[in-house]
């Protein structure tokens, strides 16, 4: 009995939280002046909704546009994310401790407190409604440069050691010795 009353509750949780998805297909699918009226099942299926949305909305522009700004901002990320995240943990400098906690630091600010001085900057640069403007600030991320450190740190140093013996620099190390050990992280 237990195990039927566990079994009912899951399942009338499952349908609370699919309904509103399955009332949102079907109404896209209903004509406008059912859709206030509608419980289960229209009384006609009709795809004006998607046909006007198609010619009013350039969808297709749109998803192009996110797919590229997506894409060139992960990219980046993992490229100059890791290099900060390795300089960090296996490089020895003066105020490398001072630039990770600043780093750390800026995980705490809300998005927008900065979001005012990257749009003054991307109007001195002269880059306002370009895809630079969508994407070179968001190049560096503080959580992935944690990540990459942390990565990095947990790499042996024979690795590194037996990689400069061979007469790899910092840039071959990074991306083609430990980049392939730490591909957990990354897909993260």
């Amino acid at each position: 009995m237990k195990k039927i009353l566990i079994y009912l509750f899951l399942s009338l949780a499952a349908i609370t939280f699919l309904y509103p998805f399955y009332w949102m297909i079907v109404a896209s699918l209903s004509p406008e002046s059912e859709i206030s009226g509608l419980w289960v099942l229209p009384t006609q299926f009709t795809l004006a909704s998607y046909t006007q949305m198609l010619s009013k909305i350039p969808i297709g522009r749109s998803l192009m546009n996110s797919v590229l700004v997506a894409s060139l901002t992960t990219l980046g990320v993992i490229v100059f994310s890791s290099m900060v995240g390795y300089a960090l943990a296996l490089m020895k400098f003066k105020g490398r401790n001072v630039i990770f906690y600043i780093i750390i630091f800026t995980m705490t600010l809300p998005f927008q407190i900065t979001l005012i001085p990257n749009y003054i900057t991307m109007v001195k640069l002269n880059l306002v409604d370009t895809y630079a403007a969508l994407v070179l600030p968001f190049l560096l991320n503080a959580f992935a440069i944690l990540l990459f450190r942390q990565a990095f740190l947990g790499m042996p140093q024979a690795l590194i050691d037996a990689a400069r013996v061979d007469g790899c620099s910092d840039f071959r190390i990074l991306f083609q010795v430990l980049f392939p050990n730490i591909i957990p992280t990354v897909v993260i």
